[in-house]
């Protein structure tokens, strides 16, 4: 064989390696199956709060007392929205926040999540949502770890948060 006839069939074999990759999930480039769900159903039972431990727990469909549709949330939380799947898997893994900003914990399996950010412990049920305020007394910047609680056992640093001071606190 030819050294030119050599470069093409390596050629030819990246070229099909790379369309087999763009193509195995479908032709979709990104998450697929468990961590990410476009069209849950969501109930509508409402947020309450524990009377003496730090343990809030939501039904999902709601936000600061008023109904929010999941699209309409999804929408105003693009970018600051963290998914856990029915393994305590999360979609981002990471994120950078400011200290006072406020994240959506999006639970996209039917079972029970108990997510744990430093002292708040936040219980989702099957398919619901909640936006908490990420806060921490420690020094920053701070690494938070997000651990989750789910009937397969517990997952500790499922995500982490990057939080940051805000610019105007030194000042």
């Amino acid at each position: 064989m030819s050294k030119q006839t050599i470069v093409w069939v390596i050629v030819i074999a990246v070229a099909g390696y790379g369309i087999w990759m763009v193509t195995k999930n479908n032709g979709s480039i990104g998450p697929t199956g468990d961590n990410v769900s476009p069209s849950p159903s969501v109930s509508g039972s409402s947020v309450s709060s524990g009377t003496k431990s730090s343990t809030k727990t939501t039904g999902g469909g709601t936000a600061s007392g008023t109904n929010v549709s999941y699209s309409d949330i999804l929408s105003q939380y693009k970018t600051k929205t963290i998914q856990f799947n029915a393994q305590c898997q999360a979609t981002p893994g990471q994120m950078a926040l400011k200290t006072g900003e406020k994240i959506l914990l999006d639970n996209r399996s039917s079972d029970t999540k108990t997510l744990k950010l430093d002292a708040d412990t936040y219980t989702l049920a099957g398919y619901s949502w909640k936006v908490v305020t990420v806060k921490t007394s420690k020094a920053l910047p701070y690494m938070m770890g997000i651990d989750c609680r789910s009937a397969g056992g517990v997952t500790e640093n499922t995500a982490t948060i990057n939080l940051q001071a805000n610019i105007s606190d030194g000042i």
